[in-house]
């Protein structure tokens, strides 16, 4: 599970390379990130590092330009948030590990999308309660004017699926 691999292909890749190279969870978020109004920010969050950089390579192969908190120094982490939230021209994806206290206490109200490539893998459902509680309170508080979308992205028939079941039963019954 390397980053961007090799295979010597354009930029300009048609939507199902895109799908070859990235599955088809990625390939949806690059779709709805790019919809986006262009006035609109979006916290882009996964469980692990080596799967943050590679969702960063991903995305910026599709001409998508993201933040990322999961590298860097303390410093360069606030420089990072600073840059996300008061510069105007700064990318409008922010990527973060949805169990890191990189961004905690953090008002990211500036985004009003939140993003999850994959459910939450918990020992105790108050631990997956209180990482997807964090995580959406990162742009849903005080202040937020704008209608906050949380999207989720299971995949059918995988784990994804089997830990929503458990997890977050409501989340399946809502895309039904």
């Amino acid at each position: 599970s390397g980053g961007s691999g090799g295979s010597g292909s354009s930029s300009s890749s048609s939507s199902s390379d895109l799908y070859e190279t990235c599955g088809t969870k990625l390939g949806k978020m690059i779709k709805l990130l790019k919809a986006l109004p262009s006035t609109e920010r979006s916290l882009v969050f996964v469980q692990y590092k080596s799967l943050t950089d590679d969702v960063a390579n991903v995305f910026q192969e599709a001409g998508i330009s993201t933040l990322n908190l999961s590298t860097g120094t303390t410093v360069a982490k606030q420089k990072t948030l600073r840059r996300f939230t008061k510069e105007p021209s700064a990318p409008k994806v922010l990527l973060l590990e949805v169990d890191s206290a990189n961004a905690a206490g953090a008002n990211l109200t500036i985004a009003n999308n939140v993003f999850f490539v994959s459910p939450v893998v918990s020992d105790t459902q108050q631990e997956y309660d209180a990482w997807e509680t964090q995580a959406i309170g990162r742009v849903r508080r005080y202040g937020q004017e704008k209608t906050v979308r949380i999207w989720r992205f299971v995949a059918k028939g995988t784990i994804d699926e089997d830990i929503v079941r458990i997890r977050a039963p409501q989340v399946l019954e809502e895309a039904a």
